[in-house]
């Protein structure tokens, strides 16, 4: 059996969005790249952690939107066609439970 991978990459507080995809990218670099686990074509679900109602970004308690919406931009890169590639919400406080949103392909 295969051990997981996992890598933590660290921003300064309240990063931009740039920061934050920089980050996601290092962080899926350092364990292997995105195309170690996404082809082109896969069907990709987003799934993240938004399990209390929305706090402070700072608190930690759930995934900031940047966050998915930068793993959502690099699996489009990969060749995830435009609705192949969708963010679900659910869980917890989150107001939308169970909802997902398709993601528009690549300008």
């Amino acid at each position: 059996m295969s051990k997981t991978k996992v890598s933590i990459v660290k921003t300064g507080p309240k990063p931009e969005y740039q920061k934050i995809r920089a980050a996601v990218e290092e962080s899926l670099n350092l364990i292997g790249g995105v195309q170690d686990i996404i082809k082109p074509g896969d069907r990709v679900l987003v799934n993240p952690s938004w399990v209390a109602p929305p706090v402070e970004r700072e608190a930690g308690c759930i995934t900031i939107p940047e966050v998915p919406r930068a793993v959502a931009d690099i699996v489009r890169e990969t060749g995830c066609p435009a609705g192949d590639c969708r963010i679900i919400g659910g869980g917890g406080g989150f107001d939308q439970s169970h909802s997902t949103v398709g993601l528009p392909g690549p300008d």
